[in-house]
Order: C-alpha cells, then structure tokens, then sequence
C-alpha cells in the first residue's frame, strides 16, 4: 500500500539518529514541561498577540476589523516608525511561533499520514472560524472570493504542506529546513522562466551558491540513506515557490480561506492513506498547539507583516526559522545536525543573508 510505504514515523528511524529511541533522559523531562507548562502559556500569548496583530491591521492599514486580510498578499508598506516596528513585530512574532513546528512534529508518536490529517483538519476549522467571526454575514462571500486561483493555491499548498511532513520524519530537521530555506532562489527562477521577469545580478550569483550548499546537505544525505526526506524537502520548496508566484495574480482578494481550504485539502488525501485517524491521548497537546496555534497565527503574522516592511526584510526575518528550528530539535530531542548540513546551512544561510541585505538597500534607495 502507497500509505504504508510513505507511512514515515520517527520509531523506524532511530537506527540514523532520528527517532526517540536515543534520546537523552532531558527529552522525557523537556516533553513533561512542554505538555503543562510552555504549551497552556504558549495557547494564550499566541491567541492574546493574534488579536492584538488584527488590531494593528485595522489601525495602521486602513481596514476594517470584521475583515482584516482584505488584500491577501500585501506588498506595500507603509513609511511611519511605528508601522515598520509594527511589521517587525510581526515578523519575528510570525517566526518565534512557528520555529518549534518540527519539533511538535517528532514529539508526537502517530503515523505521518495521521499527522497529516489532523494537522490540516485543525489548521482548516481554526482558520474558517477566524473568517467566519470577522466576516459575519459574508461568510460565503469571503470563501467563494478566492476564486479559480485561491483552489489551485489551496492544492499546492496542501502539496506542500503533506511533503513537509513526511520529510520531517525520513530525513534532519536541519536537513530539511537547509533546503526549505532556498525557496526565494526557486522562485527566482521560476519568475524568470515563467513570467519572463528579469532578476538582479546578485540574484542570478545567489542561486547557484545556494544550489551548492544545497547539494552539500543532500549528498550527505544520500550518503546516510535519507534520500527520501531531501528530496520531500526539494519537493516542498518548489511547491512553495509555485505556490508564491500564484499568490501575486491573487492580490486584492482575502486568502486566508484558500489557505483553510488547503489544510482540508491535505486532511482529505491523508484521510486515504492514513492507517488510521485514531491519535493517542498524550499526542493531542501537541496536535493542538500545531494546528490551532502555531500555523493558524504564524501564516496570519507573515500575511500581516509585508504590509509595514519590505519584501527583503520580510525575507531576512523568516531565516531566523532556519536556525531556530533545527535548535528546538537538538535541545528537545538531542538531534545535532552533520557536519554536511552545518556547512551546507552556513553556506545558503550566508548567501541569502547577504542576497537580502543588498535586496534591502535597493528598496531603500528608490
């Protein structure tokens, strides 16, 4: 059966460092602390600074607060102080909140597909019900707006979403987050191919440093037998990538249901594959931070944030999830990352370090 051969859960990889079975005596008590204490505290913060981002919206974007993403993909931002604090708040609110994602991810113990429904099955209710209680009355409206284009996003993005997951569990966190980190260069590419749009000249030098250090992290990879979680990852960052170039003929329309509908879409292809959908007791803490928490308010904060900062500081924000990431999983679980990945990692790191900082001084001075 296809679900059983991609059926990826952590136990089956503890031989190569990547289950629970080698964890230290720490992972026992940091699991203890993570399910009654930072979990409950992390619920309310997030759900208390949430409402406190649609409130920004409202007041420094111009828009109403029964609908506070009305433009989907907001590309301007608006020149005050106080609105660029507020973007980077945003920002690295939108980060913080969504680095322990892979972490959640290994800490519960169901099958991948399992995983995968219920992460977007939770993700989906949580997210139909934010449209639902700031669009009273237009409820319906505000989901058929997403048009032809919001379904095909909804698609990828459960494409994506499904091959995040299961990499997570065949291959390193830092593996897989190396590679996720090289998306802007994927989408750079594609912008050329595909819109015939002209990139910069640093772009064009930073992609194959990227694609180096790339291939530095996959061929160690390979080497360990996790061929198949890199490769998810590659396939991950080239849906994302699609997946962003689709969002700029969306501008103008309220995205958050297709991002909704596209956590249904994954709940439905895993509902097949799933061996079963039954979850134990000590995983649902996890489950629920996952998807009423962190990727409800982490996509709301990213959708957010682009309306008071620039692209390339957006851009230099969300590589913080490269670093902390791969960091929750070595403290949690003991998982450090080969020295293969440390200087793939560096490299693409310092590449889109730089690639983003250049990106930003132009924007400053046009």
């Amino acid at each position: 059966m296809v679900g059983d051969a991609l059926d990826l859960h952590p136990t089956p990889m503890d031989k190569r460092g990547l289950g629970v079975a080698t964890e230290p005596v720490f992972a026992a008590q940091f699991r203890v602390a993570i399910c009654h204490v930072v979990l409950p505290q992390v619920c309310l913060d997030a759900v208390i600074f949430e409402l406190q981002a649609w409130k920004i919206v409202a007041e420094g974007g111009g828009v109403s607060v029964r609908s506070p993403y009305p433009c989907g993909m907001p590309t301007s931002a608006p020149a005050t102080e106080t609105s660029h604090v507020k973007g980077l708040a945003l920002g690295l609110f939108g980060v913080l909140t969504l680095s322990p994602d892979a972490l959640l991810i290994r800490l519960i113990s169901v099958s991948g597909w399992t995983l995968v429904f219920w992460r977007g099955l939770l993700m989906s209710a949580t997210l139909m019900l934010a449209v639902a209680l700031t669009n009273r009355g237009a409820f319906v409206q505000t989901v058929s707006g997403i048009g032809r284009i919001g379904i095909l996003a909804s698609a990828l993005q459960a494409a994506g979403s499904i091959c995040f997951v299961l990499s997570i569990l065949n291959t390193q966190v830092a593996n897989t987050l190396i590679i996720l980190g090289a998306l802007p260069m994927f989408a750079a590419v594609f912008s050329a191919v595909f819109l015939k749009e002209r990139a910069s000249l640093h772009t064009w030098l930073a992609i194959p440093v990227s694609a180096l250090g790339i291939g530095i992290t996959m061929h160690k990879g390979f080497a360990l037998g996790q061929w198949t979680g890199d490769l998810l990852a590659l396939c991950t960052a080239i849906l994302g990538s699609v997946h962003l170039i689709l969002l700029r003929f969306a501008r103008g329309r309220n995205l958050i249901p297709s991002a909704a509908l596209g956590g249904l879409f994954s709940a439905s292809v895993a509902f097949v594959m799933a061996p079963t959908i039954l979850i134990p007791a000590v995983d649902f803490p996890y489950l629920a931070i996952m998807g009423c928490v962190v990727i409800p308010v982490a996509f709301s904060c990213f959708v957010t944030a682009p309306r008071f900062i620039p692209a390339p500081e957006m851009s230099l924000v969300v590589l913080l999830e490269m670093v902390l990431g791969p960091y929750w999983v070595w403290l949690g679980l003991g998982e450090r990352p080969a020295n293969a990945a440390l200087l793939g990692g560096g490299i693409v790191l310092c590449t889109l370090l730089i690639h983003s900082t250049i990106s930003l001084r132009w924007a400053k001075h046009r």
